[in-house]
């Protein structure tokens, strides 16, 4: 939690979605909140969001909606949502790391280069040196053109697309439920 990306105020986990195995392994999970986080926990901070939950579609609108719970601990039983929800992640780690990675390729290849021109002072003429530098360019130009905010965007709009998707397949007795309350809701506002 502590290392968690945080919200505008920079107090609490932004939102977030953790992906459980199974049912009894997101109800585990959320243990370990109420175990490691009980002040929060108070509050609201996780809930499981799966279908053996019955007002999973009303605790999903309090996640996308309300201020909590911030952390959605579900069961992926949606693979793509799974397999986006890691590749946006890794896409946007790489993302944060770009300053460092340009840093990193520069200095490598100052490094190889000074290496290279050593050896030929010495008489001693290697190719390893200049391979090395070869390779930190393209790492410095793959960091400059490739890891770009767009290039986040792509696997970031897939999961999107994915979660929207996934969760309108909730069971239908939840979402059947969840319009009952509506209309209650709409009724007593008229």
């Amino acid at each position: 939690m502590e290392h968690s990306i945080k919200d505008a105020v920079g107090t609490l986990p932004a939102k977030s979605i953790m992906f459980a195995v199974s049912h009894r392994h997101a109800l585990e999970i959320y243990q370990s909140f109420i175990r490691l986080y009980p002040d929060l926990q108070r509050r609201g901070l996780a809930k499981v969001i799966d279908s053996h939950m019955e007002r999973a579609e009303e605790t999903l609108d309090d996640f996308k909606l309300k201020d909590f719970p911030r952390v959605a601990i579900s069961v992926a039983t949606h693979p793509f949502v799974y397999r986006d929800n890691v590749n946006y992640g890794i896409c946007r780690n790489l993302y944060g790391l770009r300053g460092l990675g340009i840093g990193a390729s520069v200095l490598g290849a100052l490094v190889s280069v000074g290496a290279g021109f050593w050896f030929i002072a010495q008489e001693k003429a290697q190719l390893l040196p200049w391979a090395s530098a070869a390779a930190c360019v393209a790492m410095f130009l793959w960091w400059i053109f490739t890891v770009t905010a767009s290039w986040v965007k792509v696997p970031a709009m897939n999961y999107a697309q994915h979660l929207f998707a996934a969760t309108e397949k909730l069971p239908k007795a939840q979402k059947t439920a969840s319009s009952g309350r509506e209309k209650k809701q709409e009724a007593k506002t008229v």
